[in-house]
């Protein structure tokens, strides 16, 4: 039939709007595979200047990263744990998913375990587990010992640690935030997002005015935004999947 229609489909797998933006010059109004970058600066509680504990559990943090590979072997000086581009649910992207890369949310645990003082030992219903100081220590003698299966499970396989991890997600999503727009507190306590609603506004108004580079870019941000306030936004799950059966627990502590 000379007057039939053929639609052509294109797959473009599971990959995040920037690459849709840079190779084909788009962004979907709707990617589930999408994720929003988090800086590593974000990743780290904050040095204490001239703490010396500080000092030398970030040296014991240094030890455990380059035993598990989780920065670069030759590195001879400790320059952060790397980004990270966090999805809606809170799931990393490639998080030890992909042969040869490692699990990024074991850097934050181990960072969050060596230097985060603030954080609470987590109690999990009907469980008992060591208190925050003890599960620290097994993690020093873990990475004194030099084995790596042992570091793995006392620095960042340790009761909780998933639950931690997922907060400084969430503490570092509200920090983007609120670099981007000072209402934050509106945004996390009524769900009401001026700056979303400005964007959207931008973008009708570009697209209206066939500005198409401006309307990419802002299409761009609302769908960074959408993943950030979500994260921010999103509540703890009732039990943390990330526990040790109590031959675990005693593992050479």
């Amino acid at each position: 039939d000379g007057n039939a229609v053929i639609h052509l489909y294109e797959d473009y797998g599971p990959v995040d709007s920037s690459l849709f933006l840079q190779a084909h010059g788009f962004v979907p109004d709707e990617n589930p595979h999408h994720c929003a970058i988090v800086p590593k600066s974000l990743l780290l509680p904050n040095e204490k200047s001239g703490d010396s504990s500080h000092q030398k559990n970030a040296r014991h943090l240094f030890q455990a990263l380059k035993t598990l590979k989780l920065v670069y072997p030759g590195a001879e000086v400790f320059d952060g744990i790397e980004d990270v581009c966090v999805k809606q649910n809170l799931e990393i992207t490639e998080d030890g998913s992909t042969v040869g890369r490692k699990r990024a949310s074991d850097s934050i645990a181990i960072a969050t375990l060596l230097l985060d003082d603030n954080a609470v030992a987590l109690e999990t219903e009907g469980d008992s587990f060591p208190s925050w100081s003890v599960l620290k220590q097994y993690c020093i003698n873990a990475i004194n010992s030099g084995d790596v299966e042992r570091i793995e499970i006392r620095c960042a396989r340790y009761p909780g640690s998933d639950k931690l991890v997922r907060r400084v997600l969430r503490k570092a999503a509200r920090a983007l935030i609120r670099e981007d727009d000072s209402g934050i507190e509106m945004v996390i306590d009524s769900g009401n997002d001026s700056k979303m609603d400005q964007l959207r506004s931008q973008l009708l108004e570009a697209r209206e005015h066939g500005k198409e580079q401006l309307a990419i870019a802002l299409q761009f941000r609302i769908e960074e935004r959408k993943i950030l306030v979500s994260v921010a936004n999103s509540r703890e799950i009732p039990h943390d999947d990330n526990r040790l059966d109590e031959s675990t627990m005693h593992l050479r502590s």
